[in-house]
């Protein structure tokens, strides 16, 4: 289709008001953003700060004894 036939045609849309197409906003809620994501962008951030969580528990449970059994 050539440039002039792609210009016609979308002001052909224009003028008898079919210029919404139908387009809806998708508002994603915190779930479906953060946890249930498919991105992997988004599954390496769930894997790093799961990563960081499961650190910081683990030396918890090594200092927490130590802090204990000192005092």
């Amino acid at each position: 289709m050539s440039h002039e036939a792609a210009l016609h045609n979308h002001e052909g849309h224009e003028s008898h008001g079919h210029n919404d197409h139908g387009h809806h906003e998708h508002h994603e809620t915190f779930l479906s953003k953060y946890v249930f994501s498919m991105d992997h962008k988004m599954i390496a951030k769930q894997f790093l700060i799961t990563g960081m969580v499961w650190a910081v528990l683990g030396g918890n449970e090594r200092i927490i004894p130590f802090a204990i059994r000192v005092s």
